[in-house]
């Protein structure tokens, strides 16, 4: 074997510094060159040596591969290269895609220019563009531009995502088809970013809304949607309360959360942990006839105490002017407890959907035939009582709705369940506080 050939074994700490996109790739495909070609070499073949004449060849150590610091990317006519072996005398790179797409196409860089040879697949870059023949291409260093930029856009837009700081400063710097540009590779800025963020907004995601710009309202920097964030104990658990108003665009909106009817409305499936619910508030708009939301409520519970807390900073916020004549819930005792100690006078109105739901799952609960559910959640049957007087509602209301279930009991062969529908019937005696 000739004495001047470099195995890749001996590579291996080059291949550490590859910047390429997998690194799934066989050793074989390895292509050394000592010294740059001054031309392609047309019978290049990945897994063979090629070796520069005997009369070019040095004689002392600097041909074999040394550690640097420092990048071992570089972008040219729009692609990437990864650096794959290197000597004093030239940098040997690759498509950054080869791996992938088992591109051959290389780039050869000395002192004396650089010279392209292969030709990329067309899915190395979703971009396919060719460099221009003409005079050797310039080497650019623009790593510390890449990083100081990348601080200036996440700082100056915070909604962008670290895939979209990526792109635009890779777009930024990509340079014109004769430059070769070395510069920060995607982990660096990435990294750059992370850092950056974590050090001016700190490393709590819900912590950051509580600093500017982040408590700002995009565009508008005088308006503020963060509006309270509560942390306290309620005996050894610890709790956590978010709010913000939603209606920054509409100042009014503030405003209108002083009229006589609110609605309060909660949900599960869409909370980011460890919150367990988001509660909405919100009015109604006769104009357009539509529940305008103004308050989202983050929380880690839904205890009375949690929900007095919440009314309270809402109270708060609005400079104490809120008093409700209608408070439109669902049934839910903490939450009826606590709208009452927040606002004494207050009459609680029950939503009828969640009342039909609240009764669903109480006939579930007792055993009652999916039959008989059917039967009594239709429109006119179980609900009736609501429509009526109160003082009629023992007399009439739960005798014709026991009397219409019976009978359409009968009428489909349906076994009446007496003793659990008597229970069910019983919550119309009482105002509705929910067991249900």
């Amino acid at each position: 074997m000739d004495p001047d050939y470099v195995s890749d074994d001996s590579m291996s700490n080059s291949f550490e510094l590859d910047g390429s996109d997998l690194s799934d790739a066989p050793s074989e495909e390895t292509v050394i060159l000592l010294t740059p070609p001054s031309s392609p070499e047309p019978g290049e073949s990945d897994g063979y040596q090629v070796e520069a004449p005997a009369s070019r060849r040095s004689t002392h150590s600097a041909d074999r591969p040394a550690p640097v610091s420092g990048t071992t990317s570089v972008y040219f006519g729009g692609y990437s290269y990864a650096r794959y072996h290197f000597t004093d005398e030239a940098s040997h790179y690759r498509c950054s895609a080869y791996r992938r797409t088992k591109c051959k196409a290389k780039l050869y860089v000395s002192s004396m220019g650089a010279v392209e040879t292969g030709n990329h697949m067309s899915n190395c870059v979703p971009d396919f563009r060719r460099a221009p023949v003409g005079p050797p291409p310039a080497i650019l260093d623009r790593t510390d531009q890449m990083l100081l930029t990348t601080d200036a856009i996440c700082v100056r837009d915070v909604t962008l995502t670290p895939l979209e700081v990526w792109c635009m400063v890779r777009d930024q710097f990509d340079g014109d088809d004769n430059d070769i540009v070395r510069g920060a590779t995607k982990k660096q800025v990435l990294g750059r970013l992370y850092r950056t963020r974590a050090k001016l907004f700190g490393r709590d995601i819900f912590g950051r809304l509580e600093r500017k710009p982040l408590c700002d309202v995009k565009s508008s920097p005088g308006l503020k949607f963060f509006q309270f964030h509560v942390t306290y104990y309620e005996d050894e658990v610890r709790h956590r309360l978010i709010g913000w108003l939603i209606g920054w665009a509409y100042p009014q909106l503030m405003d209108w959360m002083k009229q006589r009817k609110i609605f309060v409305d909660a949900t599960y499936r869409c909370v980011p942990a460890p919150f367990y619910q988001l509660a909405i508030v919100m009015i109604y708009d006769s104009i357009s006839e539509l529940y305008l939301p103004v308050w989202y409520i983050l929380t880690t519970g839904k205890t009375a105490q949690m929900y007095k807390r919440q009314f309270h900073n809402i109270y708060v916020a609005l400079k104490q002017k809120l008093v409700p004549a209608h408070f439109v819930c669902d049934f839910e005792f903490a939450m009826i407890i606590a709208a009452l100690g927040q606002f004494p006078e207050v009459t609680i109105v029950g939503c009828l959907f969640h009342f039909k739901q609240a009764l669903c799952r109480k006939m579930l609960e007792l055993k009652i035939t999916d039959l008989e559910i059917d039967l009594a959640m239709r429109e006119g049957c179980i609900d009736r009582p609501i429509i009526i007087r109160r003082m009629d509602i023992t007399l009439r209301g739960i005798r014709h709705v026991r009397t219409m279930i019976k009978r359409d009991c009968r009428t489909r062969g349906v076994h009446y369940s007496k003793a659990n529908w008597k229970k069910i019937l019983e919550v119309f005696q009482g105002d509705l506080d929910p067991p249900i």
